[in-house]
């Protein structure tokens, strides 16, 4: 689950869009010929955004740029040949190679970094070939077969990036002219392409059909919001609606989308988080609406605002300045959970950024401490401090 950035002001070269039928086995890992770096303008600087040190993913895995342009993974879960294996001790440590870090984005099975001079990094799982470059290819038989990242390898043919997003098995760009990049799973119209006809995954950035002014971008398990300069949202994707579930996409109506479709009932939007099961916005007077269902499962006894087509309003809610899917920062430094919104999640104070997921909550402090709460079954002890990222980092990635 991707945690969204509140939008600033409005601020590839494509190799060979590749289609590769889904359901494809992973091979035997081998080595491909490298493929060309992106062609990179040596004046442009993506910076960092606020919220962007942050990224957390479904399984517990935890992304952390910190302010020296390092990052912190916190690898609860490692994607194998074997599948997902939960790790014994899991622990933060060190991305080897990276230091020029702006912003991260985590999946849980796949991990990108957006570097300074606008190029992005990815890594991890890529049965769908979510890593979008040409080394994790392995051609056979005239089909090209992904194959899993233990290390990260540039994007192919991306640059200009200004922000980074991912869902379960895809991936996302923003562009500084406003444009957005999908690739990874090709199905249910996770592209954004409009071809709803094409079922086959993309393995290297393909452009998202007539979104030209995007600020900001989040992604979900098979979905994707924009967030446009005039402060409205578009969402493509999967828009399934299992029994008692409601839709995702917030314009409505239950199905899948290749075309971005506007969020309804929202304007003056000025941040969104989504998870893989709802989503959220941060409106200009501090109020917070949501829809789907933020609690991850259905239960018919809960209020209307937390199962919905389309967005509803938060209660309790009047000067927020920042949301995740499950947490809501306020002005005053202090976090609601989308299930208790009126209440202040005791023992947190001066956060300045959150994330959270269905399972695991942080919040960073003014002072770079991380604090981490959840789920009894791996938060015994409650909140607790995990890391301490330092002043400048918090500063870099606050959100109020």
């Amino acid at each position: 689950q991707h945690v969204g950035r509140r939008a600033p002001g409005a601020s590839r070269r494509t190799t060979s869009n590749v289609l590769v039928p889904t359901g494809v086995p992973t091979v035997a890992r081998a080595e491909a010929a490298p493929a060309p770096p992106p062609s990179v303008d040596a004046g442009f600087r993506a910076e960092p955004r606020p919220g962007g040190c942050l990224s957390l993913g479904g399984e517990g895995n935890l992304l952390v740029r910190i302010a020296d342009g390092s990052v912190q993974f916190y690898e609860r879960a490692r994607w194998t040949k074997q599948g997902l294996t939960l790790l014994d001790s899991p622990a933060f440590h060190r991305v080897e190679g990276i230091t020029d870090a702006v912003a991260v984005a985590e999946s849980g099975t796949h991990h990108l970094v957006l570097r300074r001079n606008g190029t992005v990094l990815a890594w991890g799982e890529n049965g769908h070939g979510q890593i979008g470059s040409e080394r994790a290819i392995e051609r056979k038989f005239g089909r090209a077969f992904p194959r899993d990242v233990e290390t990260p390898l540039p994007v192919d043919g991306l640059s200009g990036v200004v922000d980074i997003a991912v869902g379960a098995t895809h991936s996302v760009a923003l562009l500084a002219d406003g444009t957005v990049r999908t690739w990874g799973w090709g199905e249910r119209g996770i592209s954004g392409d409009g071809r709803m006809e094409v079922t086959t995954d993309r393995l290297s950035p393909s452009t998202v059909a007539g979104i030209g002014n995007a600020v900001d971008v989040v992604a979900g398990g098979e979905h994707t919001f924009a967030l446009l300069s005039d402060h409205t949202v578009r969402g493509w994707g999967s828009g399934w609606s299992a029994p008692g579930y409601s839709s995702l996409l917030g314009n409505g109506r239950d199905g899948d989308t290749a075309d971005p479709l506007p969020v309804l009932d929202v304007t003056e939007v000025r941040q969104i988080a989504t998870s893989a099961f709802s989503a959220i916005v941060l409106l200009a007077d501090g109020t917070v609406k949501a829809w789907g269902t933020p609690s991850g499962f259905y239960q018919p006894e809960q209020a209307k605002w937390m199962n919905s087509k389309l967005p509803v309003p938060v209660p309790g809610i009047r000067n927020a300045v920042a949301v995740s899917p499950y947490l809501i920062l306020l002005a005053d430094g202090t976090v609601r959970d989308i299930g208790a919104p009126e209440t202040p999640v005791p023992g947190v104070a001066g956060a300045v950024a959150v994330a959270s997921s269905k399972v695991n909550r942080y919040a960073l402090l003014e002072d770079g401490r991380l604090l981490g709460w959840g789920h009894p079954r791996f938060w015994s002890k409650g909140v607790v401090t995990v890391l301490d990222t330092g002043r400048q980092t918090a500063q870099e990635c606050a959100m109020r």
